[in-house]
């Protein structure tokens, strides 16, 4: 497990015993941590100690070893951030720095720079890692990078503020969304594929084949993602917030802004096949991995589990913050609104299988890819600790003030930060 804090260190854990096994030294409290995707490497971000000095530092770590790779000096930086085949290492600018940077993780060598009009807020790597899409701040354009080279492949402007934007599976065309306009684009060409009425938030079925599209006309839409031709139009009782497709692409999940429901629709036909009634507004929702189940949960902290398959509701949950789903669906994990309780529940059934108890409400969980861990920050605790999901046993915990965590791919490892 590794740690960095306030004492401007980083540190390695054994995960069984809590030892310390390594401990490497920055010049400043580490703000933001990530993982490559094969957990080779560790990158870590550092601002100075005093806040009238600008820049940052970022630096990748081989995690076994402690050993610093590489270290990259940038004059602002807010995030970083791996591309989806570790091979690239991203740092996004803050107010300091209009450029989103690309590193090797491997030599610390600049591959590539990107420059925006303002700060980046947002941005989205292609499933591929080939291509970059960046909105900044004060701007209405989506646009789109060559990773490699950083050459502005195209630039996608809106009339009014962008609000989703999404990559194909194969990564060969990007929607962007605003609240008036959705539009398609060829990623490796800029060219506009379809255009659509209406948007807000946009998402890809599994295969591609279709676009969905959330809109503040009271409708979720359905379209040919190659054509742009509407195939289904879903209507509400009012503005659709939010649209998500079930992970074999057979379901579509809709919320409203105005009411307590979420509704489940056969997107092809447009067909409503479930409405799940709610008492207060929804907040948040869950598919599990499988699409078997359903977990939802409204603001007055009521967390309901339904069979997708008969519109049933499985079990409810009272005072729940956020639901999630462990990664092989075996497990449904609820936070606690105030209380700093983790209970982790079987979704087929009432029974609880392990409650994870916190001096302070929950701020952070994170699984390991095999369900078999979680992460866990609570808001006012100063050691992130690590479980047995199954049977809720502390498997370690570790001091330090923490605002960030996150387990490596393969479970071995967790990394946190501390602000300032």
């Amino acid at each position: 497990m590794v740690t960095a804090s306030w004492d401007k260190t980083a540190r390695l854990w054994d995960v069984d015993d809590g030892s310390e096994a390594m401990r490497v030294g920055h010049e400043g409290p580490v703000r933001s941590v990530a993982f490559s995707p094969d957990g080779d490497y560790l990158a870590t971000l550092t601002y100075p100690a005093s806040a009238t000095t600008g820049g940052g530092t970022v630096r990748t770590w081989e995690p076994t070893s402690g050993r610093e790779v590489a270290r990259m000096q940038v004059s602002g930086v807010a995030e970083v951030a791996f591309s989806p085949d570790g091979k690239y290492l991203l740092s996004v600018g803050d107010y300091n720095d209009v450029y989103v940077h690309v590193w090797d993780p491997a030599d610390g060598s600049e591959v590539a720079r990107m420059r925006h009009g303002n700060s980046v807020v947002d941005f989205a790597f292609s499933p591929d890692g080939d291509y970059l899409a960046t909105i900044a701040a004060e701007d209405n354009t989506v646009h789109i990078w060559e990773v490699t080279s950083g050459n502005e492949i195209a630039s996608i402007v809106h009339e009014t503020p962008i609000g989703g934007v999404a990559f194909s599976p194969d990564g060969k065309h990007l929607a962007a969304a605003s609240s008036d306009t959705t539009r398609i684009s060829e990623v490796a060409s800029g060219r506009e594929v379809a255009r659509m009425q209406g948007g807000g938030d946009v998402a890809f079925s599994p295969d591609g084949k279709y676009l969905a599209t959330a809109s503040s006309d009271k409708t979720a839409r359905l379209w040919d993602s190659t054509s742009g031709r509407e195939i289904a139009r879903m209507t509400h009782d009012g503005s659709v917030t939010s649209v998500t497709f079930s992970p074999g692409g057979e379901y579509l999940l809709t919320t409203v802004h105005e009411n307590a429901t979420a509704q489940v629709w056969e997107p092809l036909g447009g067909r409503e096949f479930a409405s799940l009634p709610h008492e207060g507004l929804l907040k948040g929702v869950a598919f599990g991995p499988d699409g078997e189940y359903l977990a939802t949960v409204d603001r007055d902290g009521t967390a309901r589990v339904w069979d997708r398959t008969t519109d049933n509701e499985v079990t409810s949950m009272e005072g729940v913050r956020n639901v999630e789903f462990s990664p092989d669906g075996k497990y449904l994990v609820t936070i606690a609104d105030n209380d700093g309780a983790v209970r982790v529940w079987d979704p087929a059934g009432d029974s609880e299988i392990a409650h994870l108890s916190h001096e302070s409400p929950l701020s952070e969980v994170d699984f390991s890819r095999d369900g078999r861990y979680l992460a866990t920050r609570a808001r006012n605790d100063t050691s992130p600790r690590v479980w047995d999901a199954a049977g809720g046993s502390d498997v370690t915990h570790v001091e330090g003030r923490t605002e960030q965590l996150a387990l490596s791919p393969d479970g071995k490892y967790l990394a946190t930060s501390a602000g300032l």
